[in-house]
């Protein structure tokens, strides 16, 4: 089995929401799904009919000149019979990165965050059938690039590698 991507639509303006919108190209496989966390910040994430995962941080909105955490908001769950390898790119800044929830408690360090990306090929995480990661998103609007109202990102790609694939 080949490479699978889901596009998931983000509209980020700082100061604003994190929200995630209609996919142009629907996610065909059930190895891999994506799902709200069974937590008090999975109520920011929702599978619409459509089948699309969808982010909606407006009620809490992103801070301005400053930096929003929201741990554990949705998982990336492997239901196929393969190990895979997942990550994801999408058209944001390095103000944006989704990475891969710490468990244990206490202030994230920026370098932390980093360090657990799942943002690009090389920072994939390889999930054994039936494994899961829970997702958390990371916004920093403190860069001179970034001003009120901006749009931060508008698009999520998930990839999805099986483990006899070894192409991009």
């Amino acid at each position: 089995v080949g490479r699978r991507v889901a596009r998931l639509g983000h509209g980020v303006p700082s100061a604003a929401a994190l929200t995630t919108g209609g996919t142009d190209e629907p996610f065909d496989g059930d190895e891999v799904a994506l799902a709200p966390y069974d937590g008090p910040n999975g109520e920011y994430a929702s599978v619409g009919d459509d089948g699309e995962l969808s982010v909606d941080l407006s009620t809490t909105g992103v801070n301005n000149d400053g930096e929003t955490t929201v741990e554990r908001v949705f998982v990336v769950e492997n239901r196929g019979d393969e190990t895979a390898r997942v990550w994801v790119t999408h058209d944001a800044t390095e103000s944006v990165v989704l990475y891969e929830s710490i468990t244990n408690g206490g202030v994230r360090t920026a370098s932390e965050i980093d360090q657990r990306a799942i943002q690009g090929a090389s920072n994939n995480v390889t999930l054994d059938a039936g494994e899961h990661i829970v997702a958390s998103v990371y916004v920093d609007t403190r860069s001179d690039d970034v001003a009120t109202g901006d749009t931060l990102l508008n698009e999520i790609t998930l990839h999805v590698r099986q483990s006899d694939d070894s192409s991009d």
